[in-house]
């Protein structure tokens, strides 16, 4: 489990997330919730300190617990490479066809949802013995 105490950069009001790993989550939010704040700012910047010693700012929390069980993390931007949203990096490495197969295993599919969120930053955090994929929906029309 990651556990993150106290978020209150940007707009969140001193929050207390847990992350658990192993698993597949998606973190869901409208937009200016503080789903970027939490997993750029506050989860994926105290992972790359932690683990490469980076020397980017972390943003305001009290105390983040469980870094210890992430390897490695990876921040993929998703902004369009082209003139389409749809040509964005996640589309070449064919992610989503597991998110797809993923959702569609879910009783909450076959109840009238017909297309995934469109998803701008995928942060990947992989523990000691397995990958964890962590995304959020784009605040921005497509």
């Amino acid at each position: 489990m990651l556990n993150v105490c106290g978020a209150r950069e940007n707009n969140l009001k001193r929050i207390d997330v847990e992350f658990p790993l192993g698993l597949f989550i998606c973190i869901t939010g409208v937009s200016g919730s503080g789903k970027s704040t939490l997993l750029e700012e506050i989860v994926y910047r105290s992972l790359m300190r932690h683990i490469y010693n980076s020397r980017s700012s972390v943003g305001k929390c009290d105390a983040i617990h469980g870094l210890e069980h992430v390897d490695r993390v990876i921040n993929i931007d998703q902004s369009p490479i082209g003139r389409t949203p749809r040509s964005n990096p996640i589309t070449y490495i064919d992610a989503f066809s597991v998110v797809r197969n993923l959702f569609a295993m879910v009783p909450s599919s076959r109840e009238g949802v017909t297309s995934l969120p469109s998803m701008t930053n995928i942060i990947f955090m992989v523990p000691t013995s397995s990958t964890y994929l962590c995304s959020f929906p784009s605040s921005h029309k497509t």
